[in-house]
């Protein structure tokens, strides 16, 4: 039902009796600026998924001398003065209403005239210049939240913030104490949370009305059984870890909260000390100092070091072979620690050596400066060509001169004693050493 009208007059009226609208779409209009209220009645009702849409340029666009009522419909309502004016209480249950005053300032968008405004369910009111009455009551349907959002007129819902507590959960009645009527701009509507990260202990916080919503996670807690220190590694108390919040407990009710350096038993450090792996040098083996090993974890803490092998300890030496003149001796001596044997030969006693140089005893198998050398063997060279001296000297005695003879003779005895006479006294010399 369509119902415009221009001029000084309404587009629906009733005096006496109720206006009822019930699963209608009705519009009325009262287009003149001296207009009068679009609907003015003695009472209102609309219900049952009704759509109204309500205009007045002269004056309010829903006048009512006595009770309105809407419920479960939608209403979009603009008046000149006071949008809905009601000189009675104005119940509105889960229904949405626009409603907007385009004239001067000390208007309403939804006015009870010393009454009460109810809002109950999960409507959705929006007052474009703000409502006003004695009593404006919000009644949230169980379970749900309607919220109160304030600001002006020129901002809209972009500038509106939570008024007071909202959103709310309960009944709640705001009076001319509370200011609510001095917002130009009021919207009252179901709240739903949105954002925020729930924690372990604590729930969500809400990004819009910032209070918190749902419940906490509750603590993921692994436990960590005691473990005891050693010397070089830390311990700890058995202990357990929530990964969800990073938090450590000291009991499995997870109530005593504890910092994760309180969970650790501090490794104890090397006690007592012993020296393992200790060995005497010897003849033929190195030696060793020991390693310092720890008596608890058995570590090694400091390393030993190697000791050098001592030299032989030798007893007298023993002739085992007699030289002789043609063929070398050998003598020896053994080490009393070990048993090592060493040997040395002993030159033949008829092997021309330089007394000064020595007894000239040698090791077998060594290089000895006493031995002799090839300057000896020089020597020896000229033993034998003293024997070619002997054999031109018989050329000469072919040439029948006896004195050559003797005289050669003399000369080679003498030479043949003085040859005597130092051999033996290089063996009486070796032999007393």
């Amino acid at each position: 039902m369509v119902a415009t009208v221009n001029g000084q007059s309404n587009a629906l009226y009733s005096i006496n009796n109720i206006i009822d609208i019930s699963n209608s779409t009705v519009e009325a209009y009262a287009v003149a600026d001296n207009s009068y209220p679009a609907i003015w009645a003695n009472a209102l009702t609309v219900s049952n998924k009704s759509n109204v849409t309500v205009d007045s340029n002269g004056d309010s666009g829903i006048y009512i001398l006595n009770q309105c009522k809407i419920s479960d419909s939608t209403l979009k309502v603009q008046g000149y003065y006071d949008a809905i004016f009601g000189d009675n209480d104005i119940n509105i249950v889960n229904s949405k209403i626009e409603s907007t005053s385009t004239g001067n300032q000390g208007n309403y968008a939804i006015y009870s005239n010393d009454h009460t405004i109810s809002v109950t369910g999960n409507s959705d009111i929006t007052a474009n210049a703000g409502m006003d009455a004695d009593q404006i009551v919000i009644s949230p349907t169980t379970g749900q939240m309607l919220e109160v959002k304030v600001g002006n007129l020129a901002e809209g819902e972009t500038g509106a913030a939570h008024f007071n507590d909202s959103p709310y959960t309960e009944p709640v009645t705001f009076t001319a104490a509370d200011d609510l009527w001095t917002y130009t701009y009021v919207h009252i509507k179901p709240h739903t949370h949105i954002g925020g990260t729930a924690t372990c202990t604590d729930p969500a916080i809400c990004d819009d009305c910032g209070k918190p919503y749902g419940n906490a996670l509750g603590h993921k807690a692994v436990k960590t059984e005691a473990k005891a220190p050693t010397c070089t590694e830390d311990g700890n108390i058995e202990n357990w870890y929530c990964d969800a919040c990073g938090k450590y407990f000291s009991d499995e009710a997870l109530t005593e909260e504890i910092i994760k350096e309180k969970t650790v038993i501090k490794a104890t450090g090397h006690g007592e000390t012993e020296l393992k792996n200790a060995k005497e040098a010897t003849c033929t083996e190195e030696g060793y100092t020991g390693d310092k090993v720890c008596k608890v974890c058995g570590e090694v803490i400091e390393k030993g070091t190697v000791i050098e092998k001592i030299a032989h300890t030798f007893g007298e030496w023993t002739v085992t072979k007699e030289p002789t003149a043609t063929e070398k001796g050998e003598k020896q001596h053994t080490c009393t620690i070990c048993g090592y044997v060493e040997k040395q030969e002993i030159p033949a006693t008829g092997t021309p050596t330089n007394p000064s140089e020595g007894n000239g005893n040698s090791p077998i198998g060594t290089t000895d400066p006493k031995a002799p050398t090839s300057d000896n063997q020089t020597d020896n060279k000229t033993v034998s060509d003293t024997s070619n001296n002997k054999t031109n000297n018989k050329d000469v005695l072919n040439t029948g001169d006896d004195s050559s003879i003797a005289l050669w003779v003399t000369v080679m005895l003498g030479a043949g004693a003085i040859l005597t006479g130092i051999v033996l006294y290089n063996r009486k010399k070796r032999y007393n050493k």
